[in-house]
């Protein structure tokens, strides 16, 4: 359930692929945070980090919201790779969906996906459930890119 909703979060503000974003000649590394809030008190997200070889920056889209335009940011030096670093010391690259997904739409929910060249991952989770690894991943993301968890409600 939790990944069709995803999904449909990631198609209705029109983004290409991390994969896609990550074979572009300068992007390095691509972080990518989709966000449903299952009672509506914000509007869902899709926040993406590209990182190249000389800078990061971090584009927001809010589902219905905005007229379909961005919010931006710079993030500052050294930010994007402890993230990276800690999704890699989290084992985000080989981490399968958190389980087990409740059967409705009743709990906040999160797509994280990173790509690099041609490696590609993704997971769901529920960061308010997140325990283990997860509860890391979510640390990583909050700690080191909260600029993609800002509601817009």
């Amino acid at each position: 359930m939790q990944l069709s909703i995803l999904r449909g979060v990631l198609e209705s503000v029109g983004q290409p692929t991390v994969q896609a974003l990550a074979r572009q000649p300068t992007v390095s590394d691509v972080v990518r945070v989709v966000v449903h809030y299952y009672d509506g008190r914000a509007r869902d997200s899709v926040g993406t980090l590209l990182c190249t070889r000389t800078s990061a920056a971090v584009e927001i889209r809010y589902r219905d919201a905005l007229g379909g335009k961005p919010l931006g940011y710079a993030l500052p030096e050294g930010r994007p790779t402890q993230l990276l670093t800690a999704l890699r010391s989290a084992g985000f690259d080989r981490l399968p969906d958190q389980e087990p997904m409740p059967r409705y739409d009743a709990a906040d929910a999160w797509m994280i996906e990173r790509a690099a060249g041609m490696f590609a991952h993704g997971l769901v989770l529920l960061p308010e459930q997140a325990a283990g690894a997860y509860a890391l991943v979510v640390h990583a993301i909050r700690d080191y890119l909260p600029e993609v968890l800002k509601p817009l409600r």
